[in-house]
């Protein structure tokens, strides 16, 4: 019965998608990819990079095969139409949701594990990774974590040390969790703390000599796991973590500034994570500006995690460790994406807290356990009334979460709606007009197109793709002067001043609008 009400939950607010069409990255990834045509390609995938060599390649330090696969699966078993990739993706949902109750209540109550796991079925920070076919894998992710996390929960429980065929197992579920997308590297960690304290009974305290020798074999196992796909990445981008296009705000910062930027977002994750009001699909350089070094927001950023984690410490010596596992599920999960070990292609990204988020289903299930059990303290057991009383307030707040995501899928239905949402939610937002310009431009609209690159390039014009975009709409438009000057901002960067497309960008608008002369002194006066 409650398996049943949380798929239904987990489905109800994300219906809607069936009926979408493919958007954004999904017309690349899905329609337009022609490397997952054919049964072959389900072998194939696994020597190509993430993008593809159309889309940015090696140069994206992106590697997804086993996720890949999957969507390669669906397009060659359906007849290609979006229904069905979406349906394959709110059914990874349902079921994330379903591993995430079935994990919750080995250390709380079934009535708090079902509230925390209902809370995450409708969670409105899940729309961009369950609307969006490409951002699928946060999911998948998560199922594989979330099964390796059970498998170790298991043998900790039984005090048994694993044997060959569970380490080999999840061995297979790291790998697999590797091969589904880069923040699956933490998987082992993560579903080591869920293992080793969240539990009803208390947490053991161990020496690390000891874990390994009671482990070895899945640390063996785990190590081959990660070997194989480090070689993977090397042979087929080059270097296990390549040079990468990094987001546009966080190329221009030193490491030390990335941190203090990114630590300064802090506030805003945690509203993300906890109580999303208003959602947004892109995050720019906006969010950080002039946050490159010490603010209020990143000491109390600073100020309440480190709280947290003493906090769940203490807890854990004195005989509860799930709110360590909490905390660190949490931290640990949304680490590779926080751009705090290194800058990525994205400076925030809503479908990056989805793994995230069950780290705060646990913070959610243990308060309500903790309600319950405080009110059963006269009596050995919770009365109806408390029960009644929990259970009214958890439908409440689930009925505005549902409602609130319900709302927030609709944008997602096409470019139009999804790049104006971007706009409506960052008025200093330059993605959105870029979108919306490029949009403007494959439908023939030079006119739509120009203006909004033009009003992308006010608000940011530092975006490298962008100044080729806009430089390339105004050389269609028959304005070669203004492409120059456009297309003169790519030769401050090193890398675009050795890329033949980009030289030869900028030389033809030179040439087109000064004459051959000018373009002649403009190439000579280029480095080498």
């Amino acid at each position: 019965m409650i398996s049943a009400a949380l798929v239904v939950l987990a489905i109800a607010p994300f219906i809607t998608t069936l009926a979408f069409r493919f958007v954004y990255d999904d017309t690349t990834i899905v329609r337009g990819n022609p490397q997952i045509h054919g049964w072959s390609s389900l072998l194939t995938l696994w020597a190509k990079p993430y993008w593809g060599p159309d889309g940015g390649g090696s140069l994206s330090g992106l590697y997804r095969p086993l996720y890949m696969s999957l969507i390669a699966l669906v397009w060659n078993g359906t007849n290609h139409a979006p229904i069905w990739f979406h349906l394959c993706v709110v059914m990874l949902h349902a079921l994330a949701t379903l591993l995430l109750f079935r994990m919750l209540a080995r250390g709380v109550s079934v009535t708090a594990a079902t509230i925390a796991a209902a809370w995450f079925a409708v969670q409105p920070i899940h729309v961009e990774a369950v609307a969006s076919i490409a951002n699928g894998s946060e999911i998948v992710v998560m199922l594989f974590t979330g099964a390796l996390a059970l498998l170790l929960a298991r043998h900790a429980a039984n005090d048994s040390d694993p044997g060959w065929r569970p380490a080999a197992l999840a061995g297979l579920l790291y790998f697999a969790a590797c091969s589904t997308k880069e923040s699956g590297f933490v998987a082992p960690l993560v579903a080591g703390c869920f293992a080793w304290a969240w539990s009803r009974s208390a947490p053991r305290t161990v020496r690390f000599a000891d874990v390994l020798r009671r482990w070895r074999r899945v640390v063996i196992a785990c190590s081959i796991a990660l070997v194989v796909v480090v070689l993977a990445r090397i042979a087929i981008l080059g270097a296990f973590a390549p040079k990468t296009m990094v987001s546009p705000g966080l190329d221009d910062l030193s490491p030390m500034q990335r941190i203090w930027a990114m630590l300064s977002l802090g506030p805003l994750v945690a509203r993300l994570l906890f109580w999303p009001t208003q959602l947004n699909p892109h995050y720019g350089p906006s969010y950080i500006a002039g946050k490159s070094g010490p603010t209020l927001a990143a000491a109390l950023t600073i100020l309440i995690v480190v709280a947290a984690i003493v906090l769940s410490i203490r807890r854990a010596r004195r005989g509860d460790g799930r709110l360590f596992a909490a905390v660190a599920w949490t931290l640990i999960a949304f680490l590779p994406a926080s751009n705090l070990l290194s800058a990525t292609g994205q400076i925030l990204a809503e479908r990056t807290l989805y793994g995230a988020s069950a780290g705060v289903a646990m913070l959610i299930a243990l308060g309500a356990d903790v309600m319950l059990a405080r009110a059963a303290a006269t009596t050995g057991r919770a009365s109806r009334s408390d029960r009644v009383l929990v259970g009214a307030a958890a439908a409440l707040v689930i009925c505005i979460l549902a409602l609130t995501t319900l709302a927030a899928v609709r944008p997602w239905r096409g470019h139009n709606a999804l790049f104006h949402q971007m706009i409506a939610a960052d008025s200093a937002s330059y993605r959105g007009h870029w979108l919306l310009g490029l949009d403007a431009r494959s439908r023939g609209d030079t006119t739509g197109a120009l203006e909004s690159l033009g009003e992308a390039y006010r608000l940011f014009p530092r975006d490298r793709q962008l100044l080729i975009d806009y430089s390339e709409t105004l050389m269609q438009h028959g304005q070669p002067r203004e492409a120059a000057a456009v297309a003169r901002g790519l030769m401050a960067w090193p890398e675009l001043r050795r890329r033949p497309e980009a030289v030869s960008l900028y030389l033809s608008a030179v040439e087109r609008g000064y004459g051959r002369d000018s373009a002649m002194a403009t190439s000579r006066q280029l480095p080498r």
